[in-house]
């Protein structure tokens, strides 16, 4: 499995073996920075298709998982893959406040 080979933590995961030279050095150092990995898997390293096969039926190149393998988000061509991690940053350095109210039905 993926997560055998290159453990937890957000990772980039793309079909598109030129995806890294596609995202800026300072967005490439900062995901790095929070743990991320970048993760492209080429159609040799795909033995049985399953992954190219469940990229392409999603219509994706790349997606941005998270820790908790749940996606937050992906794109279809991997030109669009740095705003993945632009998105990403923005919500992770987004101010918190516990001044603000709980979402309704929320507790303390």
């Amino acid at each position: 499995l993926l997560d055998d080979v290159v453990g937890a933590g957000w990772r980039l995961v793309s079909i598109d073996t030129d995806v890294a030279a596609a995202i800026p050095t300072d967005v490439v150092d900062w995901f790095v920075g929070i743990g991320g990995a970048i993760v492209t898997i080429a159609h040799d390293d795909d033995v049985d298709g399953t992954y190219t096969e469940w990229f392409r039926s999603h219509d994706v190149a790349t997606v941005l998982q998270r820790p908790d393998f749940s996606l937050f988000g992906a794109v279809s061509v991997a030109e669009h893959a740095s705003g993945l991690v632009e998105a990403l940053r923005a919500r992770l350095e987004e101010p918190f406040s516990l001044s603000e109210p709980m979402p309704s039905g929320g507790t303390p």
